[in-house]
């Protein structure tokens, strides 16, 4: 599979590296009036302005796909497809592609049939099953030739030369499911939520990462100071790509990746051919773009934020765009069991009449599933906003799910008639419809 444009046969994509000049970032040329201008001048100032624009790209907006770029296998065919699109690559150059490209994966298959790579599993009836990817690369092809002057002297051997560059992509169907990436900022994303803590040898957390998530906090100001702290400390370890012995990688020292590298499009798994006659038929193939990276628009990153409801009030507490009711909240924390005794402490009075057993919802978790555990009386203690629950049965299991109605027929209410409103510093709730406090709870 591959885009590569042929002009009227007068495009050279020999070489992408020839094609374009180097990206040189830092070196611009001092315009003076008077001064005679080279070949030389103007491949720095092409240099300089690619070298800015991909030093931005690389760096602070990543590789990944901007709009387009769908693969798709069409099994009557036995193709898979890449439609037009435009993305970044890992060292910040456009890849565009303009139409669509395709490949015969039973034509691919022979010609790749014996690559070290390649996996594949001979079936019934001789089916051939294996795994592979779509990349795309970057290519530069020359074109548009023109008359060239040239002394003989000098040892030209040809009077015409190519006038213009044109930037398309390589694709490529590459054996095996694309290699697992990491991705930068691992402290942020671990204050987020966002990757599991990195563990030592017998299980325990790093002294790094448990840092981190000694800062998760629901105030949004410490949040913040968290998040300063950790952006730094990750922007620390980010580095440009050590050198490499390729001779196209000439950002290494400048740029997060090699030059060489591609950027992947989706992995095409469970790829089945059948052999009918003397061609392959494709009878499966399960494409996964979401192994792939992907822009979204800073508009629309503004209006999801926005959604999601990130101001915040001068005293620091986040600001919803639905307004809270103020109905009273679970502490989570609080939430404890004893035999047949539960507590809970909410943070704010309640109406002690609606703390009735039918406000309540408790199971144990056994070998059968979940078995219901009949709530015997409830009680709430105005002196410490403490509600206790007790069971007619021990749970009798290390796993016991805990329901607070907020909803339904028997909610919980506040003194002032507003419902529960789930846990403390959950989402908003209303005045005629709270939210349910839901926990499941290990006894061990």
């Amino acid at each position: 599979m591959a885009s590569i444009p042929d002009i009227a046969g007068l495009t050279d994509c020999a070489s992408s590296a020839e094609a374009v000049s180097a990206a040189s970032p830092f070196t611009a040329v001092n315009y003076h009036f008077g001064m005679l201008l080279g070949v030389d001048d103007f491949e720095t100032e092409q240099a300089f302005a690619h070298g800015k624009m991909r030093l931005h790209n690389a760096w602070l907006h990543r590789e990944g796909v901007v709009w387009g770029f769908g693969v798709e296998a069409d099994l009557p065919s036995a193709e898979v497809r890449v439609e037009p699109g435009l993305a970044l690559d890992p060292v910040g150059r456009e890849l565009h592609l303009d139409a669509r490209a395709c490949v015969n994966v039973g034509a691919w298959y022979d010609a790749h049939r014996d690559d070290p790579d390649l996996s594949a599993t001979e079936g019934e009836g001789g089916d051939i099953s294996f795994d592979a990817h779509v990349i795309a690369r970057f290519r530069a092809c020359l074109t548009r030739p023109v008359p060239a002057f040239a002394d003989p002297c000098e040892g030209a051997t040809s009077e015409t030369a190519y006038s213009r560059i044109f930037e398309t992509v390589e694709l490529l169907l590459v054996p095996g499911l694309a290699p697992a990436t990491v991705d930068p900022y691992h402290r942020l994303r671990l204050l987020f939520g966002l990757v599991d803590p990195d563990t030592e040898e017998g299980g325990a957390v790093t002294a790094g990462d448990q840092e981190v998530l000694d800062a998760v906090t629901d105030d949004v100001r410490a949040l913040l100071v968290a998040f300063r702290r950790f952006a730094a400390l990750d922007g620390i370890d980010l580095q440009p790509s050590a050198p490499s012995d390729a001779p196209d990688d000439e950002g290494a020292g400048i740029f997060p990746a090699p030059d060489a590298t591609p950027l992947v499009l989706a992995n095409v798994k469970g790829i089945t051919l059948h052999r009918a006659g003397d061609a392959w038929t494709l009878t499966a193939a399960d494409v996964d773009p979401t192994v792939r990276a992907t822009h979204v628009a800073t508009r629309t990153i503004q209006e999801l934020l926005c959604a999601r409801g990130g101001a915040v009030a001068p005293s620091g507490a986040p600001v919803s765009l639905q307004l809270d009711a103020g109905g009273p909240r679970v502490d989570r924390s609080s939430v404890a069991i004893s035999e047949r005794t539960i507590t809970m402490a909410v943070d704010k009075p309640v109406d002690a009449a609606t703390v009735d057993p039918e406000a309540f919802r408790v199971a144990s978790l056994g070998d059968s599933g979940w078995k219901h555990i009949k709530v015997a009386s409830a009680d709430f203690d105005e002196a410490t906003s403490t509600v206790t629950l007790k069971l007619r049965t021990d749970p009798g299991a290390d796993t016991v799910r805990i329901t607070a109605q907020g909803t339904g027929i028997n909610p919980i209410v506040g003194t002032d008639l507003v419902p529960l409103a789930g846990e403390v510093g959950g989402p908003p709730a209303t005045q005629h419809e709270g939210i349910d406090f839901v926990h499941i709870l290990k006894r061990s």
